[in-house]
């Protein structure tokens, strides 16, 4: 809550004036300030972590920053689509809402190296340019990653890929 309200005092004024909705200035310093937290070198939580798995720190800090590599982006997902915070249309706050959900869940499995089962290195970068397309409210840009998840799901389900049904014709 400290570091909330440091934040707040020292950097949502600045971006309120640099043409951020006050709300979503607010949610931005809001998230940095909670994953203060996790952040190596001042990451308490892990700190606290590591002392009960008995793990060195560093390691557990850099395990930790990879799990919430999602929650550094969902801030920047605020300004760029205010209707996350309910803010606009019924259909856009649907829409952004599902391709921010799907986003997040690609750029973590890309960043973990797990989705339905292990990644491989392409499929992992795969995922996480998926991830930053949906972190865009562009239609095109959802339409483009949503077409690349459902090869990387179907192929991930049921072994499907493009190139062996080529060989089997």
């Amino acid at each position: 809550m400290a570091a909330y309200v440091l934040g707040a005092s020292v950097s949502v004024p600045p971006l309120i004036k640099m043409g951020v909705l006050p709300l979503s200035a607010h949610m931005f310093v809001f998230y940095f300030a909670i994953l203060s937290a996790i952040t190596p070198p001042v990451c308490p939580a892990v700190y606290v972590a590591s002392a009960i798995a008995k793990s060195n720190w560093l390691p557990t800090a850099w395990i930790a920053v990879r799990l919430g590599l999602a929650g550094f982006i969902v801030p920047f997902m605020f300004y760029y689509a205010p209707s996350l915070l309910l803010e606009g249309t019924v259909l856009d706050i649907l829409l952004n809402s599902v391709s921010a959900f799907v986003g997040i869940v690609a750029l973590s499995a890309g960043v973990m190296g797990f989705f339905r089962r292990q990644l491989s290195l392409p499929e992992q970068l795969i995922m996480t340019v998926c991830g930053f397309l949906l972190i865009d409210p562009n239609l095109y840009t959802d339409i483009a990653a949503f077409i690349i998840l459902s090869y990387m799901y179907l192929n991930q389900r049921f072994g499907f890929s493009i190139t062996a049904m080529r060989s089997r014709s």
